[in-house]
């Protein structure tokens, strides 16, 4: 496996692990909140997709989703 696809795995299995933490949290009444973790993480994604795997429009469109997020 190349460089590009073992980044590519393990990101989205990083922020899957994260979403399944995120979902565990709410359905047992604990806060839905914006975590240091998972900002960073996905903000880190972005980097990567624009910098390394010059995927720019996706990059971007995370940016503004974990803005807005943040923003919320």
């Amino acid at each position: 496996m190349e460089f590009k696809e073992k980044c590519n795995k393990y990101y989205k299995e990083a922020l899957y692990m994260l979403k399944m933490l995120r979902d565990y949290n709410v359905n047992h009444g604990e806060p839905d909140m914006i975590d240091s973790l998972r900002l960073s993480l996905n903000l880190n994604y972005a980097c990567y997709l624009y910098e390394v795997d010059s995927k720019k429009k996706k990059a971007i469109r995370i940016l503004k989703s974990q803005i807005q997020e943040a923003l919320d």
